[in-house]
């Protein structure tokens, strides 16, 4: 069984001789059982680290199941499938680009602590010194919980004499109390990124840009979108839903779980109120297709002009970072019109293409036979019909074919390990 005391072993033998580190926090006796684990690396090195340890960790056969760089901190999201008896163990990495505020200018309180760890210093006392600063630059103040890691680890002197050292304006008094006051936490960020006098101005314009963006989850490279489609019975939902606990396990970004069109955008029954068309989304087929044409057009307009929103929607959300997962999507709608009471045509491929977001789209191709086995919505006649419809859509739109027969962990470990090199990409990308 794998813990995150592993990974925390697992993290520092990695960056041994590569980058230099500082273990902050996830796996001491302060720390929950889930949750990350906090590291420290010098300023400029986290995406850097964040590729020596997705390397590593591919190698041994996990998976990299997210990545995102808020600029001060780069996050990489690690999936060991079947850790457990039970269960896959995920953890997010914090690797924390150096001190500075919000990694602005230059890192002197990072550097003063890295050279004091290299000149003997104990890895307790310089993650406590760490600890500290973190805290003192971001919320300005310490919780019981953070009192009792970093004052087990360095006491209240050591920490005011090393802020007497490099010249940084907190008190002893302030230290004890765990308490900054407001002028002193905006003196301390000036001073994290040396920022006095004529560099001030700059500074100031620097940090403003860098918060906004910060707010608005814009420029971490994280926003990804990812779709599963197959047959009822295929385990697409399945293996969506072991994805997304693992994400949120993780405490990794939330993640956009979508089932078709996102909530913002009403099914055509909830735009009219007719609650007996409620049952083909939970039923499937429970009614049959519309025989009027000009329904059918009408229903097929609606659609394609919902799922142009859609591609919209997930712009903007991969834009601010986020994940977004399709439990089916227009593969789904375009492979089984039925599904939506519209009678089955062949949809352009070039219409197909347009609707489509960027991302990741699997099939998970399962036999007619399976499916009908697992459920019982479809005849062996009209699930053959619809596996080949189904592939043809798949092949249009040149998405990731999966093979669903084998069981649920080769299945899923075919899609992480995809999801993997797409995350990998981005990490390498980031890093030069």
């Amino acid at each position: 069984m794998i813990t995150k005391q592993n990974i925390a072993d697992f993290i520092l033998s990695v960056l041994d001789q590569k980058v230099a580190v500082i273990l902050l926090r996830g796996s001491d006796d302060n720390s929950r059982t889930g949750g990350d684990i906090d590291v420290l690396v010098p300023a400029g090195q986290s995406a850097k680290a964040a590729v020596c340890i997705g390397e590593a960790a591919t190698s041994l056969g996990w998976a990299v199941v997210g990545f995102r760089h808020l600029g001060y901190v780069a996050q990489i999201c690690l999936m060991i499938p079947n850790a457990s008896e039970t269960d896959d163990l995920a953890i997010k990495i914090d690797l924390s680009d150096g001190l500075a505020w919000y990694a602005l200018g230059v890192d002197p309180i990072g550097e003063a602590i890295f050279r004091l760890h290299r000149k003997g210093g104990s890895e307790a006392q310089a993650a406590g010194l760490a600890t500290f600063f973190q805290k003192a630059l971001y919320p300005g103040f310490l919780r019981d919980r953070d009192k009792q890691r970093i004052f087990a680890e360095i006491n209240h002197k050591d920490i005011d004499a090393f802020c007497i050292e490099n010249n940084l304006p907190i008190s002893l008094k302030e230290i004890e109390a765990g308490l900054l006051l407001q002028k002193t936490r905006w003196q301390l960020r000036a001073a994290s990124a040396n920022a006095r006098g004529l560099k001030m101005a700059p500074w100031i314009a620097m940090v403003v840009w860098s918060a906004l963006r910060a707010r608005l989850g814009l420029g971490t490279g994280g926003g990804l979108v990812i779709g599963v489609a197959g047959m009822d019975g295929s385990g697409k939902s399945t293996l969506v839903d072991r994805f997304v606990r693992a994400l949120v396990d993780a405490e990794f970004t939330q993640p956009e779980l979508v089932h078709l069109l996102p909530d913002v955008i009403p099914t055509p029954h909830r735009i009219v109120r007719r609650k007996s068309t409620v049952d083909n989304y939970t039923r499937p087929y429970s009614e049959p297709p519309v025989r009027s044409k000009s329904s059918a057009i009408l229903r097929l307009s609606y659609y394609i002009l919902a799922f142009a929103v859609a591609r919209l929607w997930c712009r903007g959300k991969t834009a601010r970072g986020k994940t977004v997962v399709f439990d089916r999507s227009i593969v789904d709608f375009a492979s089984d019109l039925a599904r939506a009471r519209i009678p089955h045509i062949q949809l352009p491929s070039w219409l197909l293409r347009a609707l489509l977001p960027p991302g990741l789209f699997f099939f998970i191709d399962t036999t007619p036979e399976t499916v009908v086995t697992r459920k019982g919505e479809l005849t062996l006649e009209r699930a053959t019909n619809l596996s080949c419809r189904y592939l043809v859509t798949s092949q249009t739109l040149n998405i990731v074919c999966i093979d669903g027969e084998p069981d649920a962990n080769t299945v899923f470990g075919a899609f992480v390990s995809t999801v993997t090199d797409e995350n990998m990409r981005r990490v390498r990308r980031w890093a030069r």
